[in-house]
């Protein structure tokens, strides 16, 4: 019998998120991960904006009276856990993954969670990017050569 294979290494980051020794994976290689979570990222930063205006727009409810506090603290409060769902929908669809679960437990994390994921997250990633980008210019170096170019 013929062995006709291909096998390709794939260059995957693991990084243990809890005591419980749970991963969660970094592969620059899938395009769809790298899109996926610069586009996270960008849209965190663009909720943080959105965010703030919205406070402030809630911070004007009028607050006199119980009633009105009780109305404009769910007020924030729903506000800032729609953004939230939002953001943990968009975390585990970039990672293909239950990330947030793992990460911050069975909760919808707040925004200074997420923030302080994404400063952590960071290096990993870059340093992903720059393993990745090595690998590149070794083949792309190679097959220079090989033609001429460079």
């Amino acid at each position: 019998m013929e062995n006709n294979m291909i096998s390709v290494k794939r260059h995957v980051k693991t990084i243990c998120v809890n005591k419980s020794g749970q991963t969660i994976s970094i592969d620059m290689e899938d395009q769809e991960f790298v899109s996926g979570i610069v586009g996270v990222v960008r849209r965190f930063e663009d909720k943080q904006k959105e965010y703030r205006q919205k406070i402030q727009e809630l911070e004007t409810m009028p607050h006199e009276t119980e009633a009105e506090q009780i109305a404009q603290a769910h007020a924030v409060s729903a506000f800032s856990a729609q953004l939230c769902r939002e953001l943990k929908t968009e975390v585990d669809a970039a990672f293909r993954d239950h990330v947030c679960e793992k990460v911050f437990g069975n909760i919808t994390p707040s925004l200074e969670l997420f923030a302080e994921f994404f400063r952590q997250l960071h290096p990993f990633i870059k340093e992903a990017a720059v393993e990745r980008n090595k690998r590149i210019r070794k083949y792309t170096e190679k097959y220079q050569k090989r033609s001429g170019v460079g």
